[in-house]
């Protein structure tokens, strides 16, 4: 559901903290608080320096450039966003998930009981990343979220591979 491919994706956002979703924050009758919800503090389900280098990697527009094309709709102008699309076999579903430090949104596109499928090649990147590229940027200007992002943790080896920055487990290499 698009629910468990925002939570996936909240874990990499998090570095690595699985809290559990929740749909309401406030509620208030009139000035009265009659209900907040308390903050998860969450598990850590993942290292935060693998959760590091999958941002560094979906937020790269080099890494989509050969299909999508560079400043792509899974680009957003001014700001760095990790993103990953996905399209079934059967062009049944299509689906955009991307992040910030600050927001986590999935989109999804296609028949809910399957009877009719998409039109054949309706991938994702014409179906769910127009939708995702239009909330996320209109998300994060509403709420004037700045352009931040993740801070590298201790512990990896950061090298050049191929000519490009590159980032590693100790033990494991180019």
């Amino acid at each position: 559901t698009p629910l468990q491919m925002a939570t996936g994706a909240s874990v990499l956002a998090t570095q690595g903290i699985l809290r559990q979703p929740y749909s309401v924050s406030l509620v208030t009758k009139g000035t009265k608080e009659v209900y907040r919800h308390q903050a998860d503090p969450g598990k850590r389900v993942l290292d935060a320096r693998v959760a590091f280098i999958m941002q560094q990697i979906m937020s790269n527009d080099a890494n989509r450039a050969m299909i999508f094309g560079r400043n792509s709709l899974l680009t957003l102008p001014g700001r760095r966003v990790a993103v990953k699309t996905g399209t079934s076999d059967s062009f049944a579903d299509a689906w955009t998930v991307g992040f910030t430090p600050h927001i986590v949104t999935a989109v999804w596109g296609g028949n809910a009981d399957w009877r009719v499928k998409m039109t054949k090649n309706s991938d994702s990147y014409y179906i769910a990343a127009p939708m995702w590229h239009r909330f996320m940027q209109d998300a994060l200007d509403a709420l004037h979220l700045p352009n931040e992002w993740y801070s590298q943790p201790a512990g990896l080896i950061t090298t050049t591979c191929r000519g490009h920055q590159a980032w590693y487990l100790p033990g494991t290499h180019c």
